[in-house]
Order: C-alpha cells, then sequence, then structure tokens
C-alpha cells in the first residue's frame, strides 16, 4: 500500500479530497460511524489514494509542459519563427527536387509559402519574407505569383538585390529573356559581385543568341 506520507497535499488536493469524502458519505462507502475516509483501512486507503492521484494527474500540467506551450505561443505570434520555418521548408524542397522528388518537393513548396503568409500576414513590410515566398513560387512553378511577390519585396526596399534576382529568375523559366535582363541587370547593380546573376544573365543573353555577350557575362560570374 502507499504510505499517507508519500502524498503532497496541496490546496489542489484538499479540494479532491474534499469530494471524494462527500461521494464516500453519500454511497456509505465509510460506514454510517466514521466521520471521515480512514487511511489506516486498507481498502479504503488504496482506493483513496488511487482516485486522488489519477485526478490529480489528469487535472495538473508540469511546469515543463506549461512552459511549451506559453513557447509555443509567443513563437507563432513571431512573424520571424514562421520566415524561419519558411526558410527551412524550402531547403528541404530544394534537396527533394534536386533528388528528382519533385512531388514531394512541390508539397514542400507549398508549405513554406504558407509558413511566408503567416510571417507577413504577422508583419506586411517583412520585404526578406516576400522574396522568399517569390522564390517558393517560382520554383513551384507559379511565375506571374513570384514577380509579383518580388516586386512587393522590391516596393519595400528598393535596395534588396535578391528579389530582384528571383524577378529575373522567374522570367527566365517563362521564356522572356528580355525582362529577365533587365531584372539581373537591377540585381548586379545593386550588388556588382553577385555571381549566379551574372551566371544567370549569360544564360538569359545565350537564350537570345547573344553568344559574346553571354561569355563576358559568364566571365564576370568567376
Amino acid at each position: 500500500l502507499i504510505s499517507k506520507r508519500e502524498i503532497v497535499f496541496s490546496w489542489p488536493f484538499v479540494t479532491i479530497y474534499t469530494n471524494i469524502y462527500v461521494y464516500f458519505v453519500h454511497f456509505n462507502i465509510l460506514g454510517s460511524n466514521r466521520r471521515g475516509p480512514c487511511l489506516s483501512d486498507p481498502g479504503s486507503s488504496a482506493l483513496l489514494i488511487l482516485i486522488l492521484l489519477t485526478i490529480a494527474s489528469s487535472q495538473s500540467s508540469t511546469p515543463d509542459e506549461i512552459s511549451a506551450d506559453k513557447s509555443s505561443a509567443i513563437n507563432e505570434s513571431d512573424p520571424v519563427y514562421w520566415y524561419n520555418k519558411g526558410e527551412t521548408l524550402l531547403n528541404e524542397s530544394v534537396d527533394l527536387d534536386q533528388n528528382m522528388r519533385q512531388e514531394e518537393a512541390i508539397g514542400g513548396y507549398n508549405r513554406s509559402i504558407e509558413a511566408y503568409n503567416k510571417a507577413i500576414e504577422l508583419n506586411q513590410s517583412y520585404a526578406e519574407a516576400w522574396n522568399h515566398k517569390g522564390m517558393a513560387l517560382r520554383l513551384s512553378g507559379r511565375y506571374s505569383d513570384s514577380i509579383e511577390a518580388c516586386d512587393r519585396a522590391i516596393e519595400l526596399n528598393p535596395e534588396f538585390s535578391l528579389p530582384w534576382y528571383n524577378k529575373g529568375a522567374a522570367f527566365a523559366s517563362m521564356g522572356e529573356y528580355h525582362e529577365a535582363i533587365k531584372a539581373y541587370d537591377e540585381a548586379i547593380r545593386l550588388d556588382p559581385g553577385f555571381a549566379i546573376a551574372w551566371d544567370n544573365k549569360g544564360d538569359a543573353l545565350d537564350g537570345l543568341g547573344r553568344y559574346d555577350e553571354a561569355i563576358k557575362s559568364y566571365n564576370r560570374a568567376t
């Protein structure tokens, strides 16, 4: 049997104990000559302690659980939390895409877009979230939506080179090489050392048959 010394009677236990006492008396479990639960009786003691522990454990939360709940609530109200979640999902999706697991990758891109949307909902001026949303949209094949998201990022931060690059990549994916080159040129103007923008500009020039210019652009990428 569990000793009554092993139970810590806090105020919740006092309340529970009182309620169980009323139950015991109502059903005459304790006997008419008893004033309360008698823990010296093995049957009553075991039953009472079992009920106490069961109810207390079901109605209480540990400090760790309470802390985790509060932390989750705080995180989910922070746009940076959703931005970081979107970035993680986006990186995982790119890996899946590179390993020819396109169907899984598309699902991941869509989940990353949902995370970026949540970040933007919490902070409409979050240029980085708009840019990464544009990237995820582009990689999922939604090029027009990608360009719109990139334009919003550029509007919020005109000196931000990445949305210009992503906008150029979206245009290039649509075969609109002239528009792609314009966007890449803006990215390069803001960041002259932006190697991948030079490289992609070379691809766009190559697509237009402007091979000498493409070679020069490729050389700048190295």
